[in-house]
């Protein structure tokens, strides 16, 4: 997806001769299309992704790390030639990925990012109360990228001293600026399954993406809270069977 970070490893000759093109090009950017569910060859939208870190081995293979920069549309396909080792090489069509799409006021997209962002904050709240169940803690790892950050964050709550309206822990929430940006980041902290991904990769109206990860974050809020009333309920059931005593930490 776009702005996100991925890693590879580079054997395969073809790729090999890919990578060694793209650095000799200077913008060290290509593309990416993802096989067909089908397994009938592969899509025809992809995603631009640009290299941020490249190692040769010592066995002649490579790791790369790459970040998503835009998407396109493969208009055709070239003929795999020996002078591109075989690796696919495509015309396209870049997309413009801020196009809010017919009809979409700036009023309105401002609404509908002000909601996005303080849904965001407020799952961010009920995965701290829900702390440290594996799925708050992955969901946590992956808003707030910095690692240092994250560690001395999760020693805080391990330690119990932490106080959202204190330190304002929100804030270490790295919220993308652009509203483009930040529905591909939102697929990538909820881990959105890879069908809904490119359901969004082919959509061409941010206002439509916005308007999907808007009632995406509503679910998530609503299964939260679930869960959370369920646990807060079977804190008390084992407060009530062990006579009051000290609360049991529930742990996933």
């Amino acid at each position: 997806m776009p702005i996100i970070e991925y890693s590879f490893r580079i054997f395969e000759p073809r790729y090999k001769k890919l990578l060694k093109d793209v650095n000799q090009n200077g913008e060290q950017i290509f593309g990416m299309c993802w096989p067909q569910n089908n397994n009938d060859g592969v899509s025809n939208i992809g995603v631009l992704v640009k290299i941020v870190q490249n190692k040769t081995l010592g066995d002649g293979t490579s790791l790369i790390r790459v970040q998503g920069c835009g998407r396109f549309q493969v208009n055709e396909w070239f003929e795999k030639g020996e002078n591109r080792q075989n690796y696919p090489f495509a015309n396209v069509t870049i997309f413009d990925d801020n196009a809010p799409g017919p009809n979409v006021t700036v009023e309105a997209s401002a609404l509908l990012s002000q909601t996005i962002r303080a849904s965001i904050e407020r799952i961010f709240d009920t995965m701290v109360d829900l702390y440290p169940q594996s799925i708050s803690r992955i969901t946590i790892l992956r808003m707030i990228e910095d690692p240092i950050v994250t560690r001395r964050f999760f020693q805080q709550l391990d330690s119990g001293n932490i106080d959202l309206t204190t330190h304002n822990m929100r804030s270490l929430i790295q919220l993308k600026e652009k509203d483009a940006d930040l529905v591909w980041w939102v697929l990538h902290v909820l881990g959105a399954p890879s069908q809904l991904g490119a359901e969004f990769l082919r959509n061409r109206s941010l206002n439509n993406r916005m308007r999907a990860v808007e009632r995406l974050l509503l679910r998530t809020e609503e299964a939260l809270e679930q869960r959370n009333q369920r646990n807060m309920e079977e804190k008390n059931n084992n407060n009530s069977n062990s006579g009051g005593g000290e609360e049991d930490e529930i742990i996933d």
